[in-house]
């Protein structure tokens, strides 16, 4: 029985680092809006110095 709960825990903790990478390459393409926005604040902090 021990060999079973072991088993499945270590599929958890693969799946949650398999998780982690496939999160963290969709993050970053799915981010790039944000980093839009981040240059029109900019713009709007230029047009308020000028």
């Amino acid at each position: 029985m021990n060999s079973i709960f072991f088993t499945v825990l270590i599929a958890i903790l693969i799946l949650s680092f398999v998780l982690l990478f496939v999160l963290s390459f969709i993050i970053p393409s799915s981010t790039t809006d944000n980093d839009e926005e981040l240059e029109d604040d900019d713009s709007d902090e230029k047009s308020e110095e000028e």
